[in-house]
C-alpha cells in the first residue's frame, strides 16, 4: 500500500470509528444524516469545533486519534540510554518516518539521536519506559559498534488493555525497518 493509500484508509477508519461512537454526527448543516466514509475522503476537514463534510458534533469524540509510542535509544556517544515519548503516529509507519526524517537530517550512526531530537521537537524525556502506560508502541534502536557503526531497531506492540509487550518485528536493521514500513520513502 503506498504512503497516500495508507493515509486515506487511516482517515476512512477514523471517520468510521467517528460515526459509530457518536450519535450527534451529522445534525448540522440541512439535516444531513451521519457521515460514513466515502471515496470523496479527501474533502472531509476537522474544522476544530467537530466539523466533518457538513456534519458537526458538538462532543469531544472527534479528538484526533493518537497512537502513542516510547522510543529507547543506546549505545550512542555521551548517552548510555534515553527514553523519549511521542504522543501520535507510533505505528510502524509513522516511526519509520521519523526515522528517515533523522536519517536525512545525519547520516552518520552516531549523530542518529540528536537528528532525532531535533526532528521530533515534541519529543518528551521520560526516565523509563513504564512512565508511558498509555503507549501502544514500543521501539529499541541500538548503536552497533562494530568496524562499521550501523543501527539496529526493534519493535513491540502492547494490545489496548493489556499489560505486555509483544514482539512486532526485528532486530533488524533500520535501513530495513524503513524499506518495510515506508516502502515509498519520503520525498524531499
Amino acid at each position: 500500500m503506498s504512503i497516500r493509500g495508507w493515509s486515506m484508509w487511516r482517515m476512512r477508519m477514523r471517520l468510521a470509528m467517528v460515526s459509530r461512537r457518536c450519535s450527534k454526527v451529522g445534525e448540522g448543516v440541512g439535516g444531513m444524516g451521519p457521515i460514513w466514509p466515502s471515496r470523496h475522503i479527501s474533502s472531509a476537514r476537522y474544522s476544530g469545533e467537530g466539523r466533518y463534510a457538513g456534519g458537526t458534533c458538538r462532543c469531544s469524540c472527534l479528538n484526533p486519534l493518537a497512537t502513542r509510542a516510547v522510543y529507547t535509544f543506546t549505545g550512542f556517544p555521551e548517552t548510555p540510554v534515553r527514553h523519549l515519548y511521542l504522543h501520535h503516529d507510533g505505528y510502524p509507519t509513522g516511526a519509520a518516518w521519523r526515522f528517515a526524517e533523522a536519517l536525512r537530517e545525519a547520516p552518520e550512526p552516531d549523530s542518529f539521536l540528536v537528528a532525532f531530537l531535533s526532528t521530533q521537537p515534541n519529543a518528551e524525556p521520560i526516565q523509563s519506559p513504564e512512565q508511558a502506560a498509555d503507549a501502544e508502541y514500543r521501539y529499541l534502536v541500538q548503536l552497533v559498534p562494530d568496524a562499521a557503526p550501523h543501527l539496529q531497531v526493534q519493535c513491540w506492540r502492547r494490545i489496548p488493555g493489556g499489560d505486555s509487550w509483544n514482539p512486532r518485528c526485528g532486530p533488524m536493521s533500520l535501513a530495513t525497518f524503513i524499506r518495510r514500513f515506508l516502502p515509498g520513502g519520503i520525498s524531499d
